[in-house]
């Protein structure tokens, strides 16, 4: 499979799919026997394909990179502060660098509060500004 991923990664076409098995020493022949035994040849569905299927309905999708802490898998996004921090809460015991993120998480909030604040109370100061002159220049 690396090989062909490595080899066919832009065009997998049969031609590349034989010169892999060729390079590999492999028969094609016996792999395209496989393929073709896997087809129901009344119904033409690929028995090995539906029974991936099958797996997939009875034991839900898998992310793949995935994340597993305390044996549950992490749903969420898959950026190291995310992940870190459910790594904290599944802590039985707060850790130390635990709560050392955590304030430093609160303080980086704080300061996109304060930015934000800063901004409406200068838009605010200049849409004042801006009736004032447009009420003089009206008297």
């Amino acid at each position: 499979m690396e090989r062909a991923h490595t080899a066919c990664y832009t065009d997998f076409t049969e031609d590349c799919s034989k010169a892999v098995h060729l390079d590999l020493k492999i028969n094609f022949a016996d792999t395209q026997k496989c393929v073709d035994d896997s087809f129901d040849k009344e119904e033409d569905d690929n028995d090995l394909l539906l029974e991936d299927a099958i797996e997939w309905v009875l034991r839900g999708p898998h992310f793949v990179p995935a994340v597993v802490i305390n044996n549950i898998t992490y749903r969420g996004t898959l950026d190291p502060e995310n992940v870190f921090n459910a790594i904290c809460q599944g802590f039985k015991d707060p850790q130390d660098e635990c709560a050392i993120t955590t304030n430093v998480n609160q303080m980086n909030s704080s300061k996109v509060n304060m930015t934000w604040f800063l901004i409406a109370i200068v838009a605010i100061i200049i849409c004042n500004l801006a009736i004032l002159i447009i009420c003089r220049a009206c008297n």
